[in-house]
């Protein structure tokens, strides 16, 4: 059953269905974009908490021995602190769900890397089958990347930083402790900042020192892009054209980006469009994410351009460090903007290559791996296809 589905999404639904049909035995199924569905009913009535709402719908859904999930959702929470709670409430849940059902046997296909860092049961099996980074795919093939770089342009980075999550206050903080926003092109659409009591679980006083400096010159700072945080007109997630219409001409005026992914603070991490933009828009990529992204698209085949950009910070755990070298490492590449042109000039045609993966060899990784490791979980339930 179909329960929610994310605007553009056919390359996961097909997969989805694909795999599907390799079962033979009796099976439920379940696909679902976001774990907290709408619990508007006919006249506009909240009948339930959208949490309530979720959990009731799954376990009517669950009548077989074996349950199929696909669940196209970070499962995140902009409240999560990795210092202080062992793992995202809504993964906290969905392990609940399947030692609950512990006589069942679950395979749950996910939009995360990493998911078994937080929820591991006997009875489950977890397919990793593409984040958001998949969706709108045959949209996406129509984009041309930005090779048309403004050579004169005296910035160097992109940093862009919409829905309001931690790490993005902290590296915004941080771009402006450090001095560098004028090299760079750096939007910030959220009203508020998070509390700066999340920097304090390191013992790092010259971090600190740093990003209360930062602080308190964003709250007086007007240089962010004045850009519309609306940015779909249609109300349907239109990544595609929003690159197209929008953020094409950012990434024509820099060379480096700053990318600020959804998941950070956590151990999972759903790789989104946010890194597919990065590779159309031909920049040098440095990750605000989880630990393990960088060596993630490294195993897809991206070049990530390791003899330009130093990704160490991709192996640290504590996130604080990760996002501090992330910048600090690689603050000559940010900021000496003609040093940055010309490694961009004497790199085109690497931008190109990946361009060409993102468009096919991409979506071959993934379709190839969850096929892989969806036929592994037939065979350790001993359910043979």
């Amino acid at each position: 059953m179909i329960l929610k589905r994310p605007p553009g999404d056919n390359f996961t639904m097909r997969l989805f269905f694909h795999l599907k049909k390799q079962v033979r035995v009796p099976h439920s199924i379940i696909y679902t974009w976001s774990t907290v569905l709408d619990p508007l009913y006919p006249f506009g009535v909240v009948l339930l908490q959208p949490e309530t709402h979720y959990r009731l719908k799954l376990l009517n859904m669950v009548t077989e021995n074996l349950v199929i999930i696909g669940v196209k959702d970070h499962l995140t929470s902009t409240h999560f602190n990795p210092w202080t709670d062992d793992k995202p409430t809504i993964a906290e849940y969905l392990n609940d769900f399947f030692k609950f059902y512990n006589e069942k046997k679950f395979i749950l296909l996910t939009s995360l890397e990493n998911l078994e860092a937080y929820i591991k049961q006997d009875n489950l099996r977890i397919v990793p089958w593409g984040g958001d980074i998949t969706n709108h795919q045959q949209e996406y093939l129509q984009i041309d990347p930005c090779l048309d770089k403004n050579l004169s342009s005296n910035t160097s980075f992109l940093s862009l930083n919409r829905n309001l999550r931690h790490h993005r206050v902290f590296l915004i903080n941080l771009i402006l402790g450090l001095g560098i926003e004028n090299k760079g092109l750096i939007s910030r659409h959220f009203k508020k900042d998070a509390s700066l009591d999340w920097i304090y679980n390191t013992k790092q006083l010259h971090i600190q020192k740093i990003i209360e400096k930062g602080w308190l010159r964003a709250n007086l700072y007007d240089g962010f892009l004045n850009e519309s945080a609306d940015i779909y007109t249609n109300n349907n997630n239109d990544n595609p054209s929003n690159f197209k219409n929008k953020l094409k001409n950012f990434y024509r005026e820099t060379f480096v980006e700053i990318i600020s992914e959804t998941s950070c603070t956590e151990k999972c991490f759903n790789i989104t469009e946010k890194t597919l933009n990065s590779f159309y828009g031909c920049n040098f990529p440095i990750f605000i994410s989880s630990k393990g992204t960088v060596r993630t698209l490294r195993e897809i085949g991206f070049d990530m351009f390791d003899d330009i950009i130093n990704h160490q910070y991709d192996e640290l755990d504590n996130v604080v460090d990760r996002i501090f070298r992330a910048i600090t490492d690689n603050l000559e590449l940010l900021s000496n903007v003609e040093r940055t042109k010309n490694f961009w000039i004497s790199s085109r045609e690497r931008f190109i290559k990946n361009v060409d993966l993102a468009k096919l060899d991409m979506y071959n990784y993934y379709s190839d791996r969850a096929s892989y490791n969806f036929g592994a979980a037939l065979n350790e339930f001993r359910l043979h296809n």
